[in-house]
């Protein structure tokens, strides 16, 4: 066996005394030496090695890692104790992908805790880079080692690898969908596109070509996915929407195999069915077909997270995602062809949540553009949109020139079809001998 020659004087020749878990190499010889059998060996001087490395990812000291390779594996190869015999036993084969995946799945929680929490863009680029260099870094630090044994090292780096660089995409999906959904227009569009959908076609087209495939779950799911869009569309509900259909169609933990299989199944499954109407969205040239894209991206991923997740624990577990508990549903209209009275209401409604704040000129705007974007008449008495935007301009940090834009836009739309008379400087309501005026000076 062809050796690499270690440094003289210990191990730190290469890396500095912080990168090593040995002072000494004869430390880690004799901790080789001592152990009853190979294996234990092997178990006892990689797992300090392990420690090592992690130190250095949690601080994002991802340039030291190489190094550290580099020093270990050089300092091992040079032992008496280890041979090729020992390296290439499937025992010990078998020892590196269990130690390995333990340890890169540390890794991995250390960095990403939490996939749909925030990431700096900076940290985000390093782990992306980390992710891509680890494979050969490997290959570097293991030169002289048999191929069956670097082969089984590097498997488990390259799994690794595109874990980390699967769960940064996620991340940053999660935090592009979650403006997508603050935003009422955006939301609004996207309901409004897919009650067009065709789904029983779509439902006919899966079960002919999904074997298995339960309408009536398809049905089910459908329908509850319908219903939080209308009510509550934020990236919470998105997420356990997808969870409940994972704890379904995986079932209870039989055995690894047939657990597997259902969830390989449910992943085709839903790329097909998410395909179709992504297919249904794209003919109709749909408005809302960018945020859906952006939405069918994230739920792809994310169902392939749930079932590696579950495969991993085997059993369908609920996930928290704490940076998701503030998560409020977007502000948007619910007032199309609605009568006075209603529309009254939603705004006072909406107006109130949001007073004392910048997001009341957004609620303004909202609700004009929405019923400009159906062509109808924003039918509210004037004294309401006075007051409000009254209060509007008092704020704080809101911009003028903007306030200036929605005025000419609630004196050109606001008042109804029956009342058109309306000029920049006054608006009037009919009712009995009851008059309102708007004055020019709400906005000076």
């Amino acid at each position: 066996m062809r050796r690499a020659s270690a440094d003289a004087g210990g191990m730190s020749a290469t890396a500095g005394p912080a990168s090593i878990p040995y002072a000494k190499k004869e430390d880690l010889f004799a901790k080789l030496a001592a152990a009853p059998t190979f294996q234990n060996g092997y178990a006892d001087v990689v797992g300090p090695h392990h420690g090592v490395v992690l130190q250095h990812v949690m601080t994002h000291n991802f340039k030291e890692i190489l190094n550290i390779l580099k020093s270990f594996w050089t300092c091992f190869l040079s032992s008496p104790t280890t041979t090729d015999a020992g390296l290439v036993q499937a025992e010990t084969l078998a020892l590196v992908t269990t130690s390995d995946g333990e340890f890169y799945e540390t890794v991995i929680q250390q960095l990403i805790p939490d996939v749909f929490s925030p990431m700096d863009t900076k940290v985000t680029k390093q782990i992306r880079s980390f992710a891509k260099c680890i494979g050969s870094w490997l290959t570097e630090a293991m030169v002289g080692f048999p191929e069956i044994f670097v082969k089984a090292k590097l498997q488990c780096a390259l799994i690794f690898g595109q874990k980390l660089r699967r769960y940064t995409g996620l991340n940053h999906l999660v935090q592009a969908a979650r403006e997508v959904l603050k935003n009422g227009d955006h939301v609004l569009r996207m309901q409004q596109d897919y009650e067009k959908v065709d789904f029983s076609a779509v439902q006919k087209q899966v079960m002919d070509v999904c074997d298995g495939c339960s309408t009536e779950a398809i049905g089910r799911h459908e329908a509850k996915f319908k219903d939080f869009q209308r009510n509550d569309c934020t990236i919470t509900k998105w997420a356990g929407w997808l969870q409940g259909i994972v704890a379904e169609c995986m079932g209870e933990f039989d055995d690894d195999k047939s657990f597997g299989r259902r969830g390989s199944q449910l992943l085709l499954r839903w790329s097909f069915i998410s395909s179709l109407i992504i297919r249904d969205l794209t003919l109709r040239s749909a408005t809302s077909f960018g945020p859906f894209h952006l939405m069918r991206l994230l739920c792809d991923e994310y169902m392939y997270f749930l079932v590696e997740a579950a495969k991993r624990a085997r059993a369908c577990r609920e996930i928290r995602h704490e940076s998701l508990k503030d998560d409020a549903p977007a502000i948007l209209p619910k007032t199309r062809g609605a009568p006075k009275e209603t529309a009254k209401q939603w705004l006072e409604e909406t107006f109130e949540c949001v007073r004392g704040s910048a997001q009341a000129l957004n609620v303004l705007q909202l609700h004009v553009e929405h019923f400009e974007l159906l062509g109808e008449p924003v039918v509210l008495a004037a004294q309401e949109l006075g007051d409000l935007l009254k209060s509007t301009f008092m704020l704080q940090n809101v911009d003028a020139t903007n306030c200036v834009e929605l005025r000419k836009k609630v004196n050109k739309s606001v008042i109804g079809a029956k009342r058109p008379h309306v000029d920049a400087g006054a608006a009037y309501t009919q009712g009995g001998s009851k008059r309102v005026k708007l004055e020019d000076d709400i906005l000076a």
